[in-house]
């Protein structure tokens, strides 16, 4: 990326010129312990590190009363969840995802049943 580009989206928020985040999650690893973790900047322009798989409203409490942040999909974009987000939309709900904190796993969502495969259509 040009040098200039990389200054304007700086300038502009768009873009941390330190760590090259966006606000839309992308896939990186941890720089600490290595596992593969959601990279973005969040609402507030902070680079936050998530973990990759969404935590159900368990997973969301242990990560707050742990003092992790929990972040939520807008658009493509992550924004913090307050206690207005949390109590309208609890994390079983939209995904959610947990600021990463290396070995400190969380419950997760678990994944949808899949619809049984029949001969019959639905209607």
């Amino acid at each position: 990326m040009q040098p200039w580009l990389v200054d304007k989206l700086d300038g502009d928020g768009v873009l941390d010129k330190n760590t090259r985040l966006t606000h839309k999650p992308r896939p990186r690893r941890c720089l600490q312990c290595g596992v593969p973790v959601l990279a973005a900047m969040d609402d507030l322009g902070q680079p936050a590190y998530l973990e990759p798989v969404p935590v159900n409203n368990a997973g969301e409490l242990k990560a707050l009363m742990t003092g992790r942040p929990t972040y939520a999909l807008d658009h493509g974009a992550i924004y913090t969840r307050n206690h207005w987000h949390i109590r309208g939309r609890p994390a079983d709900t939209e995904p959610t995802y947990a600021e990463h904190a290396c070995g400190a796993p969380l419950p997760s969502r678990p994944p949808r049943p899949r619809p049984a495969a029949t001969d019959h259509p639905p209607f």
